[in-house]
């Protein structure tokens, strides 16, 4: 057994939550050894008796490998905190999961931690003020290469995740159940438009866990945690975006909020986030500019002396961003030469990938 399949594994026993994986990496060296040398030298924990009698209960029922067999079924993969591809900014929030499950057509994972990710969370009773204000955002940001993560959930989540997914940018969706438990919550058809677009669906609850009244909050610090800046839209006095929000100052993120009309009750959340400090946005710009988003003037890219190729290829992606293959069809250039180009320009900082497509940076 691998120390990523031991983080599973141990994920899996009752009662064993990251602290207590701590603990047992302390004692033992490695979750591995741990494992192995569990039953004969668990006194060194000093753990209570029924939490011990639990994980040898546990042990003898041999539940890893069904439960390997039944994540690839699901085409569900996970994450160990071991791993190199484990996010730094999930490791920093309160409750992070020694392991999360994902579902994601492509393996690479360190390419889609690199590019600025908007949280986008609001009410699910979205009005017609909120439905055309996420679109803009979001359409807006997505085309200067930021990604969108939300909650997968109905009204402002819903429309962010689709406006993102409807102009080719990358969406992570982060559920609050096991993964095979989406269409339980009604949330299939989303989470498989998601996937489709190359985007990323993600859980830190087991295969078989369904949602509940506690497992949206944490959710919400995910989304928090992911993210690079928090954007609210709409929401009344008492919804969990203010949850979201708090989470996301904790973690020192920018919390921007769309105002709203004061005769909506969908207002009182961004009123209230207004009231306690945070960031007034009416643009698209005003978003960006909270972003880790590296600015480059067309002075700069005057100074590069780029080729007139390179030009043509900064105009066309002046029109959006497109993969290689549309860069290549309306410029009529060869792939092997066009790519040759586009390492450059992204070595010079001029340009960017973001799943399969090419972006200029603003």
């Amino acid at each position: 057994m691998e120390e990523r399949e031991a983080y599973l594994v141990w994920s899996m026993c009752y009662g064993i939550g990251p602290s207590r994986m701590m603990q047992l990496k302390s004692e033992f060296g490695t979750l591995v050894e741990a494992w192995n040398k569990f039953e004969k030298e668990n006194q060194r924990l000093k753990w209570n008796k029924n939490l011990v009698d639990k994980v040898l209960s546990f042990r003898k029922k041999k539940k890893k490998k069904n439960y390997l067999h039944k994540l690839r079924l699901e085409e569900v993969g996970y994450l160990a905190w071991c791993d190199e591809e484990y996010p730094e900014k999930l490791k920093k929030i309160s409750h992070a999961p020694s392991v999360f499950y994902f579902r994601k057509k492509e393996d690479e994972w360190l390419d889609l931690w690199k590019q600025p990710w908007l949280g986008v969370v609001g009410t699910r009773k979205i009005t017609a003020y909120g439905v055309g204000v996420t679109k803009m955002l979001v359409e807006g940001v997505v085309s200067q290469g930021v990604g969108i993560v939300s909650g997968l959930m109905y009204g402002v989540d819903e429309i962010g995740h689709r406006a993102c997914i409807d102009v080719g940018g990358v969406t992570i969706g982060v559920w609050a159940g096991g993964l095979d438990t989406l269409n339980a919550g009604g949330r299939s058809a989303l989470a498989r438009a998601v996937y489709d677009s190359g985007g990323v669906l993600i859980s830190p609850y087991r295969l078989g866990f369904l949602p509940n009244a506690a497992t949206f909050p944490a959710r919400n610090e995910w989304v928090a945690g992911l993210c690079d800046a928090l954007l609210v839209i709409e929401g009344s006095d008492k919804s969990g975006t203010l949850i979201t929000a708090g989470f996301a100052a904790e973690l020192d993120r920018p919390v921007l909020v769309v105002p709203g009309p004061i005769t909506s009750s969908q207002s009182a959340a961004p009123i209230t986030l207004l009231k306690a400090g945070a960031i007034p946005v009416s643009s698209v710009e005003d978003v960006l500019d909270q972003l880790p988003i590296k600015v480059i003037s067309i002075k700069k890219k005057n100074k590069l002396q780029l080729s007139g190729d390179e030009e043509r290829i900064i105009e066309i992606l002046g029109q959006g961003q497109m993969s290689g293959d549309e860069i290549a069809r309306k410029l009529n250039m060869k792939m092997a030469g066009l790519m040759e180009l586009l390492t450059m320009l992204e070595l010079s900082g001029v340009v960017f990938k973001s799943g399969e497509n090419w972006i200029v940076r603003v």
